[in-house]
C-alpha cells in the first residue's frame, strides 16, 4: 500500500496513521492523507482520499464507548456513513460528507429545538447508559478537583427526569449542515439520558442567551419547561464540562482552550446558582 502525505505532520503521528489505515482497508493500493481537520479534542481526524472518493479517518484516543455500542448509534441516518472500524483500537473510517460547521451561523432556538426532536426520535433508547451522577465525580476525583469545584455538582443533587437515547456531547463542532439536512457526528458518548442535557450543549455550543435557551427548551419540549430543572440542568451539563476540563490538565492535556473551559465553566455555573436562587 502507497500512502502518500499531503499534509505536514510530525514521524509519529505518519505512522499513527499508517498503521491505521493499513488496519481498516489493508486491500487498498493508494491512499493520500489530504488534510488534518481541527476541531476534536478527544480524537484526531483526518481527510483521506482513495479510489477517488473523500473520507475521514479518526484517529481514537480517549473512546469512551466499546466499539460494538458506538457501531450501533452509527446505524441511525443522521450519523455519518460508517465505512471500516478497527474495533480493537477504535480507529474508524467514515465517508466524507459536503457541508458547514454552524459555529459562526449558528442556528435558531426554534432550528435548534426541531433538529433535537428529530434526532431523539431516530436514537434508540435502551442500548446503552450515560450517567452524568457518575461521570461527574469521578472526572473530578480524576482530576484533583478542589473541594469547592466537587460541591458544584454534589450540592446541586440532580436526576434526569426523562431517559431517551441521546447524543451527550451536542455541540456546533459536531455538526454539519448539508443541502439534504443535518447530520451528527461523534457518537463514542451516546446512551440514555435525560433529553434536556442534549438541548443545553447545543444552547451553550450556540451562545444562546438565557432567554434563547428557554425559548428553544420551550419549543423542544411543546410547553413552558419548570425553570428550576432546566437550570439545573445546564449546572449539571457545566459541571460535566469543568470536570472533563480539569481531569485534562492533570493528566498532561494544559492547551488555552482547555484551561479556559475550567474558568469560564466555573463562572458559568456559579451566575447559575445564583440565578437559582432568586426563582
Amino acid at each position: 500500500m502507497e500512502i502518500k502525505f499531503q499534509t505536514q505532520l510530525d514521524d509519529e503521528s505518519r505512522k499513527q496513521i499508517t498503521r491505521a489505515i493499513q488496519a481498516l482497508v489493508p486491500d487498498c493500493d493508494s491512499v493520500q492523507v489530504v488534510d488534518y481537520l481541527s476541531g476534536g479534542w478527544g480524537n484526531r481526524n483526518y481527510k483521506i482520499e482513495m479510489s477517488g472518493e473523500s473520507f475521514v479517518l479518526r484517529l481514537s484516543e480517549e473512546g469512551q464507548q466499546d466499539a460494538e455500542t458506538e457501531i450501533r448509534y452509527m446505524q441511525i441516518d443522521s450519523a455519518p456513513e460508517l465505512v471500516a472500524y478497527d474495533r480493537e483500537e477504535k480507529h474508524l473510517l467514515t465517508r466524507w460528507i459536503e457541508g458547514y460547521v454552524p459555529e459562526s451561523n449558528p442556528l435558531s432556538p426554534t432550528q435548534a429545538a426541531n433538529y433535537l426532536k428529530e434526532l431523539h426520535r431516530s436514537i434508540p433508547t435502551g442500548v446503552s447508559s450515560y450517567s452524568a451522577q457518575e461521570r461527574i465525580p469521578r472526572m473530578y476525583k480524576s482530576g484533583n478537583a478542589s473541594a469547592a469545584d466537587v460541591r458544584l455538582f454534589t450540592d446541586l443533587d440532580w436526576q434526569p427526569r426523562t431517559l431517551l437515547g441521546c447524543h451527550n456531547d451536542l455541540n456546533p463542532w459536531n455538526l454539519l449542515v448539508t443541502s439534504r439536512g443535518i447530520r451528527t457526528l461523534d457518537w463514542e458518548s451516546a446512551g440514555d439520558n435525560e433529553p434536556l442535557f442534549d438541548l443545553v450543549g447545543l444552547t451553550y455550543g450556540f451562545r444562546y442567551n438565557d432567554q434563547q435557551t428557554l425559548q428553544c427548551a420551550t419549543e423542544y419540549l411543546e410547553s413552558i419547561p419548570d425553570h428550576q430543572f432546566l437550570i439545573d440542568t445546564r449546572i449539571a451539563y457545566l459541571c460535566r464540562e469543568h470536570a472533563w476540563a480539569i481531569e485534562q490538565v492533570e493528566i498532561g492535556n494544559p492547551r488555552p482552550e482547555v484551561v479556559q473551559q475550567i474558568h469560564e465553566a466555573r463562572a458559568e455555573i456559579q451566575r447559575l446558582y445564583r440565578l437559582r436562587d432568586d426563582l
